[in-house]
């Protein structure tokens, strides 16, 4: 005896189809729901920008200042960060252009105070510790640039 065909299969197997098919369509649109609200969430609001990349914006910035100054003075702004921002403005550099402004204080986007090294190697490096707070020494969620100091 073979097998009965779709059309002739018992109704309550045809109700258990439709049922699975209802089941799999319903989650399907819960999981795009779900994909939605993460992915909005970890863009944030449209109208404010994503912290990590305004503070690897003012690490740019910070960046072409302190290499600015070392190409054309030849050496380091300062051993600190206070001491290199000092400089810098002392140099000429207006803190309170919007240019500027975001990196006078020496904080990143979520007010942590940059890490400045002066290394051995002849680089400096200006970090942000990142949203956690924790400084990681360039790892996790830091933020880093490395600025050579001699042509």
């Amino acid at each position: 005896m073979s097998d009965p065909s779709p059309a002739t299969k018992p109704p309550h197997h045809r109700r258990r189809i439709l049922w699975l098919l209802l089941a799999a369509v319903v989650g399907l649109v819960a999981l795009t729901l779900i994909i939605n609200v993460v992915q909005r969430e970890l863009r944030g609001p449209k109208d404010q920008p994503n912290p990590i990349v305004l503070t690897a914006r003012q690490l740019d910035q910070l960046q072409l200042l302190i290499q600015q100054y070392v190409d054309e003075h030849r050496r380091s702004p300062g051993q600190t960060l206070e001491e290199a921002l000092q400089t810098l403005a002392d140099s000429g550099v207006d803190f309170d252009s919007p240019d500027w402004r975001s990196v006078a204080d020496g904080r990143d986007t979520w007010e942590h105070p940059f890490i400045y090294v002066p290394t051995e190697q002849g680089t400096l490096i200006v970090r942000s510790i990142g949203s956690n707070g924790r400084h990681e020494h360039g790892g996790g969620d830091d933020i880093q640039r490395i600025i050579k100091l001699s042509p």
